[in-house]
């Protein structure tokens, strides 16, 4: 198995995660609402196995979640941001962006 990082194994070992509320969630993947209430519309999706090939998952979704967006005119843009370091557990934020008027 190719961990992401030194840590658990599954998502449901970790003691305190910093996301409560569950958008959708999978085999591979939970997507949660950004529990920061600067950035409500930022979705979290986290792979649920600490493994390269499950992130890869987490990543997908999250890049066909922000294309759909687009697709449907809820943003502009979208970017991704990955976080694997000092993090309670690896995750990728979804980051729509808008037109600015």
């Amino acid at each position: 198995m190719n961990k992401i990082f030194e840590g658990p194994d599954h998502i449901s070992e970790v003691k305190q995660l910093p996301w409560k509320d569950i958008v959708s969630a999978d085999f591979h993947v939970s997507v949660f609402a950004n529990p920061d209430s600067n950035f409500p519309d930022h979705l979290i999706f986290a792979p649920r196995y600490n493994t390269v090939e499950v992130f890869r998952d987490a990543s997908a979704d999250a890049a066909t979640r922000g294309s759909k967006m687009i697709k449907d005119g809820d943003c502009k843009d979208f970017h991704l941001e990955v976080m694997v370091e000092n993090v309670i557990w690896p995750h990728i934020i979804l980051v729509p962006e808008y037109n600015k008027d």
